[in-house]
C-alpha cells in the first residue's frame, strides 16, 4: 500500500515538471521594450521631417547613445531597449529644442509624440520715449532681437524735423545702434511732440518724441588749457548751441593770465577769446588758474595750467656742410631743446677764424616754439678758404652755440677736363665709347657724355650726343651710342659741361660694320659686292663667283643703301659661280637691285642647249626662263624700271604661280606650268650681257611673302 502511494507521488511530480518545462519552452521571460512616436509642428500640427531624435539612458550606464532622424511622416522608433528610464532629445533648425523622459516597461511599446515650437524673431527697442529737452539734437536707440532667427527692421516717420540713421537693417544677436536727430530750426513754437514706428518681421514698436525749444546755451571748447613749459598763447572757442542770441563775458583772477576779446555775443557763429600767459617774474613751479565765462543762460569754468622752468637757454647741435662751391655752402643744424622759453632767433654764424659768434657773419631764420632741424645757406664766401661754422639759438635767457665744424671752399671755377679713351664693340648701328673726367672745374658737371658726327671731324654737342647726365665725381665713364648708320665713319669725342662752359676730349674715329641681312630664312646665297668681289657675303665659299669675260668690273660707290659698293658692268666682264645657288624646286625666290636704262640680260645659267637667259629685259618687258619654259610678265617696264634709278626686282615661284615685284609692289602674277628638278648642276653666270649697275643679289629656296619683300626693300639690302 505504501509502495503504491509512493509511486503515485512520483508520477504526480514528473507530470508537474513536464508541465512546467513545456510552459517555459513556449513563453520565455520578456525583458525589453520599444519607444516610438511622431514629431509635429506646434502651430500647424504638420509632421516634421529631418528632426534629430537622440536617446540616452538615465538608469543603464552601459547604454550607448543612439540617434534617429524623422522621415516625411515625422515618425521615429527605438527597438529592443532594456526596461528602464530614458531621455529623448529633439532638435531641428528653425525650431526650439525639446526633450522628454520615458519610463520603459519590459514587453511594452511606449508612445512619445512631441511638438516643436518654430523659432521666430521678436522686436525690442531700448527706448520708447525720447526727450530731447532744450539742448539735445541727437539721441541713440538700440533695436534688438528678443527672439531667434534674423530680424529685418525699418523706420517709418512723417515728421519733417526728425531723421534716423540708418533707416533700416537686420539684427540677429547683436543690437543695431540708430541715431535719432532733430532739426530745431524748423520746429515751430516752444515745444513739439511726435512719434515714429519701428516695423519688423517680429512686430512693431512706437517710439514717442518730445522736444523743448531752447533759448541761448553757452558752449566752450576746449574744456581746459595746458600751456606746458614753453607755450604762451591759446584760444577758447565760444559757441551758442541754443536758439536765441547768446551774450557772454570772460574774467580771470590770475594776473599771469591775460584775455583778449573777453566780451561778446553770438547767434550761430563761433567766437574766439585769446588767452596768453606771462612767466616773467614767476618762481619755478606749476601754476593753476581759472577762466570764468558767464552768459545770459549758463556759466562755464575753464581750468588753466602752466609750468615755469628754471631759466635756461636753448640747446642746438650742428650738422654737416654740403653743396660746397667756390663761394657758397649749405650747413644743417637742429634745435634739440627750446630751453625755458620759446626761441626768438636761430641760424648759423661763421668766420675765417675759430669760434665764430653772432657778431660775425650769420643767418637769421627767426623764432620757433618747437624743436626742429634747419638749413642755412652761406653765401658771399671766398674761394680756397677754410671757414668755421656754429649753429646758434636764442631765447629770453640768452644765446646757445653748437660745436664748431669747418669746411674749405673750392678753388675758382674753371672749365672741366675730359678725355676720350677708346671705342669698343663696333656694330652696324652702335658703338661703346670710354672716357675719363679728370677735372670738375667748379665742382659740379651739369652734363657730360659723348658727342659724334659722320660729317664734322670735330663734333660738338650741337651735332649729336649721348648724355650721361650730371656728376660731382671724377673718373672713367662709358656710354653706348645707338642709332648709327651701317658702314659709316663717325667722329667721336667726350665732352663735359659746367658753369664755365663745355670742354671736349680728343677725337676718335670709328666705322660701323655692315648691317646683318634681313629675311635670312631660306636664303641660299647673298652677294653685296661691298668688298669689291663676288664672294657670298655670309661665307658660303662654294657659291663664290669667279671673274670671267673681258676687262675688269667696276666697283661703284653708287648704291641703293647708305654704305658699301655696287657692281657696274658694260656687257664685258661678269662672274661665274661653279656651284649654282639657284633653286630648281617648286618654290624659290630671287631679288636684285638694278640701275639701268637698257634692255639686256641680267644673269644666265647653263641649260640643256647652251646658255639660256634666266632673267631677261627685252623690248621694255621682263621675262624669266625656268626648266625649259619662259615666264612672261606682260607689263611695260620702261617707266618703272628702265629709268636710270635704283629699283628692287623680286621674282618668286610657288608651284605654277610666278610673281613679279618692283620696289616691293606686286606688278604681275603669272600662272603656268613648268618642270621641277631636284638639283641644279649647271654653273650660274651673273652679269653676262648686262649693262648698268646691280647690288645685293639674293637667292632663296622658298617663296617670299609680300611683307618680306617690303622688308628687303626698306632695308636697302
Amino acid at each position: 500500500m505504501k509502495r503504491s502511494k509512493l509511486l503515485s507521488s512520483i508520477i504526480i511530480i514528473l507530470m508537474a515538471s513536464a508541465f512546467i518545462f513545456q510552459a517555459c519552452k513556449e513563453d520565455p521571460l520578456v525583458v525589453t521594450g520599444n519607444i516610438e512616436g511622431t514629431v509635429s509642428d506646434s502651430e500647424t500640427g504638420g509632421n516634421l521631417s529631418g528632426v534629430n531624435v537622440t536617446i540616452v539612458s538615465n538608469s543603464n550606464t552601459s547604454f550607448s547613445e543612439q540617434s534617429k532622424t524623422t522621415g516625411s511622416d515625422g515618425k521615429f522608433s527605438f527597438k529592443d531597449l532594456e526596461a528602464g528610464n530614458y531621455k529623448l532629445s529633439f532638435d531641428k533648425n528653425g525650431y526650439e529644442s525639446n526633450s522628454k523622459n520615458i519610463a520603459l516597461t519590459a514587453g511594452q511599446t511606449s508612445s512619445s509624440d512631441v511638438l516643436l515650437k518654430p523659432v521666430k524673431p521678436e522686436l525690442s527697442v531700448s527706448l520708447t520715449l525720447l526727450d530731447f529737452e532744450q539742448d539735445k539734437t541727437i539721441l541713440p536707440i538700440e533695436i534688438r532681437n528678443a527672439g531667434q532667427g534674423e530680424l529685418t527692421w525699418s523706420i517709418t516717420k512723417d515728421l519733417a524735423w526728425l531723421s534716423a540713421n540708418p533707416m533700416s537693417g537686420k539684427v540677429t544677436t547683436e543690437p543695431a545702434s540708430v541715431s535719432i536727430r532733430i532739426d530745431r530750426n524748423i520746429i515751430i513754437g516752444n515745444s513739439q511732440t511726435g512719434s515714429f514706428v519701428v516695423n519688423s518681421n517680429g512686430g512693431s514698436v512706437v517710439v514717442n518724441v518730445v522736444v523743448g525749444k531752447a533759448g541761448p546755451i553757452l558752449s566752450v571748447t576746449p574744456s581746459n588749457l595746458d600751456f606746458g613749459e614753453t607755450e604762451i598763447e591759446k584760444s577758447l572757442n565760444i559757441s551758442n548751441v541754443g536758439q536765441e542770441t547768446l551774450t557772454y563775458q570772460a574774467t580771470c583772477a590770475q594776473s599771469w593770465i591775460k584775455l583778449e576779446n573777453a566780451n561778446g555775443s553770438t547767434s550761430t557763429e563761433i567766437k574766439a577769446i585769446k588767452v596768453t600767459v606771462n612767466r616773467a617774474g614767476l618762481t619755478t613751479g606749476e601754476f593753476t588758474g581759472n577762466i570764468n565765462i558767464n552768459s545770459n543762460s549758463n556759466s562755464v569754468t575753464i581750468p588753466v595750467t602752466m609750468k615755469v622752468m628754471q631759466p635756461t637757454a636753448p640747446d642746438v647741435i650742428n650738422g654737416q656742410a654740403s653743396s660746397i662751391s667756390h663761394n657758397i655752402a649749405q650747413v644743417s643744424g637742429t634745435i634739440t631743446s627750446l630751453g625755458s622759453s620759446a626761441v626768438t632767433q636761430h641760424g648759423h654764424c661763421w668766420s675765417t677764424s675759430p669760434n665764430p659768434t653772432t657778431t660775425d657773419n650769420k643767418t637769421t631764420l627767426g623764432g620757433t616754439a618747437v624743436n626742429y632741424s634747419f638749413t642755412s645757406n652761406l653765401t658771399g664766401l671766398t674761394n680756397s678758404t677754410t671757414y668755421y661754422v656754429k649753429a646758434y639759438a636764442t631765447n629770453s635767457v640768452g644765446t646757445k652755440y653748437s660745436d664748431q665744424i669747418t669746411f674749405t671752399t673750392l678753388a675758382p671755377p674753371t672749365m672741366p677736363t675730359v678725355q676720350t679713351n677708346k671705342v669698343e664693340n663696333i656694330l652696324h648701328n652702335s658703338v661703346d665709347v670710354f672716357g675719363n673726367l679728370t677735372v670738375l672745374g667748379d665742382g659740379f658737371v651739369t652734363d657730360y657724355g659723348f658727342c659724334y658726327s659722320s660729317s664734322n671731324a670735330a663734333p660738338t654737342t650741337a651735332n649729336a650726343k649721348k648724355s650721361l647726365g650730371s656728376t660731382t665725381q671724377l673718373g672713367q665713364f662709358t656710354g653706348t651710342i645707338t642709332g648709327l648708320s651701317a658702314m659709316t665713319k663717325y667722329f667721336i669725342r667726350a665732352y663735359a659741361t659746367n658753369s664755365m662752359g663745355t670742354a671736349y676730349g680728343n677725337v676718335i674715329e670709328a666705322t660701323t660694320t655692315d648691317a646683318p641681312p634681313v629675311v635670312t630664312s631660306g636664303l641660299v646665297a647673298y652677294y653685296t659686292f661691298d668688298n669689291e668681289n663676288c664672294n657670298e657675303a655670309r661665307g658660303h665659299t662654294q657659291y663664290n663667283g669667279i671673274q670671267q669675260g673681258n676687262g675688269n668690273p667696276v666697283w661703284s660707290s653708287d648704291i641703293p643703301g647708305s654704305a658699301g659698293k655696287s657692281l657696274q658692268l658694260s656687257n664685258d666682264a661678269y662672274f661665274q659661280m661653279p656651284t649654282n645657288p639657284m633653286s630648281r624646286g617648286a618654290q624659290w625666290s630671287y631679288s636684285v637691285w638694278l640701275k639701268t636704262m637698257n634692255n639686256c640680260f641680267v644673269w644666265q645659267h647653263q641649260g640643256y642647249s647652251g646658255l639660256v637667259p634666266s632673267l631677261r629685259i627685252n623690248d621694255n618687258k621682263l621675262s624669266a626662263y625656268y626648266s625649259g619654259s619662259y615666264v612672261y610678265f606682260n607689263i611695260n617696264i620702261s617707266q618703272i624700271l628702265l629709268d636710270g634709278a635704283w629699283h628692287l626686282v623680286t621674282i618668286t615661284r610657288n608651284g605654277s604661280s610666278f610673281k613679279l615685284y618692283i620696289d616691293a609692289v606686286l606688278y604681275s602674277n603669272y600662272s603656268g606650268t613648268t618642270s621641277t628638278y631636284n638639283d641644279n648642276p649647271y654653273p650660274l653666270q651673273l652679269g653676262n650681257g648686262f649693262t648698268g649697275k646691280m647690288d645685293n643679289v639674293r637667292y632663296y629656296n622658298r617663296e617670299l611673302t609680300p611683307a618680306e619683300v617690303m622688308e628687303i626693300f626698306n632695308a636697302k639690302q
